[in-house]
């Protein structure tokens, strides 16, 4: 995204008290970075190459948040 990052975006959000659940995809991710989106509310952190039954059921978790 330019200009912000998603855990800016997240941080943002969750300042706001937005509780849209979120399932950050990323190409550039390390575990430090998976870290942090987890522990602020992330449903799922997935990295590039993924499973494309792993978003289906990443997407079913954040709909029954």
């Amino acid at each position: 995204m330019p200009g912000i990052s998603g855990l800016e975006l997240q941080a943002k959000l969750n300042a706001e008290r937005c509780r849209i659940p979120t399932i950050f995809i990323t190409a550039h991710g390390d575990e430090e970075m998976r870290f942090k989106a987890l522990r602020e509310g992330a449903v799922e952190f997935l990295q590039k190459p993924f499973d494309d039954e792993v978003l289906i059921e990443s997407i079913r978790a954040a709909l029954n948040r």
